[in-house]
């Protein structure tokens, strides 16, 4: 680039006489004022040749030069003299000046095309005689610069630097008008200009900035090329119009059309017209203004926008944008749907649409067809704005007929297809991948890609009315696999529905044989108010050849809004199918019980089902350790879930949401769901929970669904799974070792959730044990499908000789008994009130925790268990019916809670007074429920009137004539009376009172994790508190004499509900266990202890 200032380009134009005039006068004495005298007097100018005047580039050459004389005081008084360089004129005289006035007199050196190159300016005070001044040009300023873009990336800022640094020429990227620029005069120079984005430079060249003009460069700079050097920066000169911009340029729209108009700021007019009429006789306009286009269009009207603006230096710019109107509304009326994505049906014609913010390249093959897709303007629909929708509207009734979309070439899912194409070789496995998973050879396939518009009012049933729930902690959930529910030989159901949606509802079924009663009869007698159903929608097929099944909970998404074809009868009749999974849901709502969907939108079974769409709908991270997690931070995929939530709860009468990997979740997306659904569906009380974590650690921990966050959605109902209680109760999640029922301590933990875990203000961390703001925000377990169920831990525990099989039955008594005693909502594993086990002895028994893909062998509900273990039933059918009867344990304030239920405890034995009066309890007074894990137990009731209502056979009716009682071993036991004064905290019980730990003391016994102490080395701790780095040795163990390790550490060390492992010789959770340990009490080798 050739520089302006290079000297050995100098080129010295001879534009000044060697001549210079002699001015004949008086002495002068400067600025005397004494001398001036009224009149006027004569101005002699030189121009001095001292300076050399440089022709700066080739794209110009100096060519004339003027000298203008400027009143200071009168603007007005001004004169001017021009000659051409060629002239070789160097003085200008301007006679009748003013005496006593001072004059600003200003040289320009013009080039050929008019733009001044060289300045001077001096002041002078004219005198009566001998005035002169001398003026040496000096190079002008550059007038500004301007740089067009395209392409900025959405929510981007950015700025134009040009180096060496000056700070007027820092220029903010205007990212609605994609121009940077600034009026400002520069120095005429060469700079490095660049171009940053979030502070990072993306474009980078050189340019020059000429005098005398604004500087635009003549390419439009594209920022998502890639290109990062530029090179020589091209500039053009000419006077350039005003920017315009509008924010949506897309030519369809939907209904009325919001706009936002842009233009530069420092414009003299702005106008707009909507008829394609000259603006420049239109409406007048500023940056960022608002305006609605379209309303009175009929669909396939074409509205034209011209925008004008002119700026101060007279340049002009019009622009035109052509809109038409596609659709009345983004959802049709009569399309008989929710989503405003996908397939939109309706009978005269079908819309098309899907997400696509990465390429313009989008078509749809329908029923053979190729159409191309174009851009829909940004329209709302549910309160949200959908943004980078492609589109194409396909006429006649296309219900049933195939559809795929195509991106960029690639083939792609609908994510909003409500049905996909039915492939019988993949849905028999006898197609697909081979792949290991967990030891086990697996065919695996996602089934067709390709899906089916639904005209799904020829799939609708009539609706009975929906169960009641007055109260969402009137609640009792119950856990059910489709499969598991019905798929045994003794379940009784129909063969052709066994493990079907219809098999899920047959009533009239039995043993065969008997009269007891299996299926949905069963869960009737049982009392349960909600079933939680494992996934339902399409998930992918495994083929297991380890068992010779096709087998799977369902945790590997793949179309979330198609049901599921394996538990169809009738798969490929898609209206069947859909009619099935209503008629499913219906009759469970005939029966009595609503119905919670498992839904699984954190992951994808893999990338391939939006990989080729766009990488915005993954984390950078995998969060759910199953490959990708799905990000709720980019609000479009945010949408997806809410609009495929509203669709299950709209077409299938669904009455809430189990959330698998819930903490993957934004806290804020989760809010505007919930309120969403609970402002739209504010009749139904929808139950809305999920599990507060996340496979792995993530940077945006605050940002996320935790336990101890879930607090600020209290006024959304939003509940989480209390693991703290889980914990308590059971101890380990996969071996055996630890839990209150179990007689190893934990009382204090199991307290708090007896009283609803309530904070106290602010939870402590992430995973405080008190949590919520309301009791139904807790939902209180002590096994589900994960990890052992509690008849696998019993038995684990058995096998360890903690217990003896004659404590089974109590034991799990004792369990249930603290979950439906709790305050908050409880949440019952299928086949735990049968005692169910999976661990069935054979070589499958080692998959018990975590069954997931290993077949009905290990995960089938075998009926017999009801026959055999006829004492649980009656027991957990009993207590349900107890909490359903009694509202001291389904308190819906936490008020009420901390007023009403006073909790103490005898070491483990743990007291809870309950004032049924004050909570105007159905039939009952004053309550006290005793809970006892350990042997009998001694105990004096308050004094007054008492009958025993409930203990370890069940429901009883047992007046107490002598307040001195024993509470059975392993046991709730209720007593019901009326006290003689205030029930409070202690009455017949030794209290402990409150202990406040200083310090944690871990212990490592190897013994538990069947390990040889003599060989181990090292023992010590990697969690929350050093951020999982097994390397780190900070907390160290030492090596005790009985083969132990311990340490103490102080609470500031290490907090309380800090997740940790234990790492072993190098090695992460020794003897294959897979679950984290927390500190706190309740948790083996965990001592809370006091220290001065």
């Amino acid at each position: 680039m050739q520089s302006i200032f290079r000297r050995n380009k100098l080129l010295l134009v001879s534009l000044l006489l060697v001549t210079l005039f002699t001015l004949v006068g008086c002495s002068s004495s400067g600025d005397d004022v004494s001398e001036v005298t009224t009149g006027t007097s004569k101005l002699n100018v030189i121009v001095a040749d001292s300076v050399s005047i440089q022709a700066v580039t080739d794209d110009f050459t100096p060519t004339s030069i003027e000298v203008v004389v400027t009143n200071e005081s009168k603007a007005e008084d001004t004169d001017s003299q021009t000659a051409s360089l060629d002239d070789g004129k160097q003085a200008f005289s301007f006679n009748d000046l003013m005496k006593g006035v001072k004059y600003n007199v200003t040289v320009n050196i013009k080039d050929e095309k008019d733009y001044t190159v060289f300045t001077d300016t001096e002041s002078v005070l004219i005198k009566d005689q001998d005035n002169k001044v001398t003026l040496t040009p000096k190079v002008a300023d550059a007038e500004g610069i301007i740089v067009n873009f395209k392409d900025i990336p959405v929510g981007s800022s950015g700025e134009v630097v040009l180096l060496p640094i000056n700070e007027s020429a820092d220029i903010v990227i205007d990212a609605n008008l994609a121009r940077a620029s600034i009026k400002a005069q520069i120095p005429g120079n060469d700079y490095t200009l660049q171009v940053k984005l979030d502070g990072e430079v993306v474009k980078e060249g050189e340019i020059s900035l000429l005098p005398g003009r604004v500087s635009v460069v003549k390419d439009t700079l594209d920022l998502n090329d890639g290109i990062k050097h530029l090179g020589e920066i091209e500039t053009t000169w000419q006077v350039p119009g005003p920017a315009l911009s509008v924010d949506d340029k897309n030519g369809d729209f939907v209904g009325a059309l919001n706009l936002t108009l842009y233009v530069d700021k420092n414009v003299t007019e702005a106008r707009y017209t909507t008829d394609g009429s000259d603006p420049q006789t239109g409406t007048s306009f500023e940056y960022g203004e608002d305006i609605t286009i379209g309303e009175g269009a009929a669909i396939g009207d074409k509205v034209v926008l011209k925008l004008y603006a002119k700026n101060a230096s007279g340049g002009e710019t019009i622009q035109e944008y052509s809109y038409t109107k596609a659709y009345d509304e983004a959802i049709p009326s009569d399309s008989n749907s929710t989503m405003p994505l996908g397939a939109v049906y309706t009978p005269e014609y079908t819309s098309f649409r899907i997400w696509s913010p990465d390429s313009s390249d989008v078509k749809v093959i329908v029923d053979g067809q190729e159409y191309d897709c174009t851009l829909l303007s940004t329209f709302e629909a549910k309160g949200f704005e959908y943004r980078n929708v492609y589109h194409a509207k396909v006429e006649g009734d296309l219900a049933g007929k195939e559809y795929q979309f195509i991106i960029n070439g690639n083939k792609v899912r609908d994510p909003y297809g409500v049905m996909v194409k039915y492939d019988e070789d993949l849905a028999t496995g006898a197609e697909g991948d081979s792949r290991q998973e967990n030891g086990a050879d697996l065919t695996v396939n996602t089934g067709s890609s390709a899906n089916i518009v639904m005209d799904l009012g020829k799939a609708d049933i009539s609706w009975s009315r929906r169960p009641e729930l007055v109260e969402r902690e009137d609640a009792v959930i119950y856990e059910m696999h489709v499969r598991d529910f019905t798929i045994a030989d003794n379940s009784g159901v129909s063969a052709d529905r066994k493990g079907k949606f219809s098999g899920m509802v047959e009533s009239g079924t039995t043993i065969p044989g008997t009269d007891v009663k299996t299926g949905i009869d069963h869960l009737k007698e049982l009392g349960v108010t909600h079933v939680q159903i494992m996934p339902f929608y399409d998930f992918a097929t495994k083929l297991n050849h380890d068992t010779g099944q096709i087998y799977n909970w369902g945790y590997d998404p793949i179309n979330y809004n198609v049901p599921e074809d394996r538990y169809s009868m009738s798969p490929d009749d898609y209206e069947k199918r859909i009619e099935e999974v209503k008629t499913m849901i219906n009759k469970f709502h005939e029966a009595g019980i609503r119905v919670v969907m498992d839904v699984v939108y954190n992951h994808s079974y893999d990338k391939e089902m939006f990989r080729d769409i766009t990488g915005e709908y993954y984390t950078e991270n995998d969060l759910s350790g199953c490959g990708n997690s799905i990000d709720t931070g980019e609000r479009m995929v945010s949408q997806m879930i809410l609009d495929s939530l509203d669709y299950w709860v709209d077409q299938y009468n669904i009455d809430g949401f189990r959330f698998d990997l819930m903490g993957i979740y934004h806290t804020d997306e989760v809010k505007r769901w919930a309120d969403y659904l609970d402002d739209k569906y504010a009749d139904r009380n929808l139950l809305i929970y999920g599990e507060p974590w996340a496979a792995t650690s993530d940077d945006l921990e605050d940002e996320k669904i935790r336990k101890g966050h879930i607090y600020e959605l209290e006024e959304q109902h939003v509940g989480v799974f209390n693991d703290s209680i889980r914990n308590a109760i059971r101890g380990e999640m996969n071996q055996a070792g630890g839990g209150y029922i179990f007689g190893n301590g934990g009382a204090e933990d199991i307290m708090i959730g007896l009283k609803g875990s309530l904070a106290d203000g602010v939870p402590s961390g992430p995973w405080a044990a008190e949590f919520t703001y309301d009791p139904e925000q807790t939902i209180n377990y002590m096994s589900a499908h994960d990890n052992l169920c509690i008849g696998d831990k019993i038995k684990a525990d058995i096998d360890a000789g903690n217990i003896q099989p004659a404590d089974a039955m109590s034991i799990s008594k004792l369990g249930i008994g603290v979950v439906l005693t709790s305050q908050g909502i409880p949440f019952i594993h299928g086949g735990d009130e049968m005692l169910r086990q999976k661990d069935n002895g054979t070589e499958l028994a080692e998959q018990a925790h975590n069954s997931y893909m290993w077949g009905d062998s290990i995960n089938k509900v075998d009926w017999n268990w009801k026959q055999e273990h006829k004492e649980l039933f009656d027991y957990y059918k009993a207590l349900i019916q107890l909490r359903k009867d009694h509202k001291a344990f389904r308190l819906t304030e936490a008020a009420d809670i901390n007023e009403y239920v006073n909790l103490s405890n005898d070491g483990d034995v743990i007291i809870s007074m309950i004032n049924g009066d004050e909570i105007a309890d159905e039939d009952w007074g004053d309550i006290v429920v005793v809970y006892n894990p350990d042997d009998a137990y001694n105990y004096s009731l308050p004094t007054g009137t008492w009958r025993k209502v409930f203990d370890n056979s069940g429901s009883v009716n047992e007046v107490i004539s002598d307040n001195n009682v024993t509470v059975e071993s392993r046991s709730i036991t209720i007593f019901e009376g009326t006290a003689e004064g205030d029930l409070t905290p202690g009455d017949g019980t030794d209290t402990e009172e409150d202990v406040v730990y200083t310090h944690w003391k871990l212990t490592f016994d190897p013994a538990l994790y069947d390990l040889d102490p003599a060989v181990i080395a090292d023992v010590h701790l990697a969690g929350g508190m050093n951020g999982w780095d097994s390397a780190d040795h900070t907390y160290d163990l030492v090596k005790q004499d009985d083969g132990t390790w311990t340490a103490t550490w102080s609470v500031d060390e290490l907090i309380e509900e800090t997740e940790f492992k234990w790492i072993v010789d190098g090695e992460w959770t020794p003897g294959g266990t897979g679950n984290n340990l927390v500190v706190e009490n309740s948790q083996d080798g965990i001592e809370g202890v006091v220290q001065e």
